[in-house]
């Protein structure tokens, strides 16, 4: 029989931060639907899409790092390139 090993350190990292996703998403869902006594602000809902946005983000250049051996320079570089395109796009709003 064989011995389970332990997960390794990215993978825990992926996993947290999935889990994070999930977890905003249907709280972000929940508040947007009405299933919870909670009226947010406009700027409360802009918040709450960031938090997803970021999560997904992250989620997304863990994967790239550790699952695809994508470079880290790489990484860095696209995820400032997607900043500088949602600067533009928001008009320097955060």
């Amino acid at each position: 029989m064989a011995r389970p090993t332990a997960a390794s350190r990215p993978s825990l990292l992926a996993l947290g931060v999935g889990l994070l996703s999930v977890l905003s998403g249907i709280a972000t869902y929940a508040i947007l639907t009405g299933l919870v006594p909670y009226n947010p602000t406009p700027a409360k809902l802009v918040a709450l899409v960031l938090i997803n946005l970021s999560l997904v983000l992250t989620l997304g250049a863990v994967l790239a790092v550790f699952r695809y051996q994508a470079g880290m320079i790489a990484v860095l570089g696209a995820c400032s390139g997607l900043g500088v395109v949602y600067y533009l796009a928001t008009g320097g709003v955060t």
